[in-house]
């Protein structure tokens, strides 16, 4: 019997350490939990394909050791496409509390003569976790037409950059 379950273990042990080793070649995932900092620009593309930009703070809070609280802030700078950009440009506003996931994307741009570089979180899914969602209500009457609070994008055409 020991032999058994010694075999079993080293078996186990082998497949673990190949899905570890798998995983391991590439990821890029990015899920945050944050508030909008300001509303979203929407803008429809010649294509007529909308693409939504937003910024997202992700915050912590700490006490240190002689008591004094701190609080730290991160910004993110967030893009949707295609219907999640609808949806957002429909349902989201400043001050809503927002769960997002997608990937990091780093993209090149020329301002004034000069290359410039950022890196974004290009969004694929997305949940409205509340926030300000009265007055988002109030502003956007909901009606059967529009969409649920929970929106994925599951276009994955290549992005026009």
């Amino acid at each position: 019997m020991d032999g058994q379950v010694s075999q079993r273990s080293i078996k186990r042990r082998r497949e673990i350490s190949k899905g570890i080793r798998e995983m391991a070649r590439s990821l890029n995932e990015v899920k945050l939990i944050g508030n909008l900092g300001n509303d979203p620009d929407v803008k429809t593309l010649a294509d007529d394909t909308m693409v939504a930009s937003f910024s997202l703070a992700t915050s912590k809070q700490w006490t240190d050791k002689a008591g004094e609280k701190h609080e730290k802030t991160e910004w993110h700078r967030c893009v949707a496409w295609r219907n999640l950009a609808k949806i957002i440009s429909e349902w989201v506003q400043k001050g809503n509390k927002l769960y997002v996931c997608g990937e990091l994307q780093t993209r090149d741009y020329e301002q004034d003569g000069v290359k410039k570089y950022t890196t974004e979180i290009v969004v694929n899914d997305l949940i409205m976790l509340g926030g300000d969602a009265k007055s988002s209500r109030a502003a956007k009457p909901q009606t059967a037409s529009q969409p649920p609070y929970v929106a994925s994008d599951d276009d994955d055409d290549n992005l026009p950059f």
